[in-house]
């Protein structure tokens, strides 16, 4: 099965060629996210993990080193789920 054209070229353009095996694709703005979620539901879709990026906004929103919520992402990276 295909993947939708949309996705497709976004994990073309985001594709991460570092040496991380586990990492796909990198720096996809977050207003996409729907659509990819859309694709990796399906049954035969490989598992993903979505990993939020995205700054803290001063006066709203201090965000931990380590993680950032979904809500104040401004992109994010996809993963292999072991």
């Amino acid at each position: 099965m295909p993947l939708d054209p949309l996705v497709n070229g976004l994990l073309i353009k985001h594709l991460d060629t570092s040496s991380n095996d586990l990492k796909i694709a990198k720096g996809i703005p977050i207003k996409w996210i729907d659509a990819f979620q859309k694709v990796t539901r399906k049954r035969k879709a490989k598992k993903v993990l979505y990993r939020y990026r995205g700054g803290s906004i001063p006066g709203v929103y201090k965000r931990p080193q380590a993680n950032c919520h979904k809500e104040f992402a401004t992109s994010f990276d996809l993963y292999h789920r072991k």
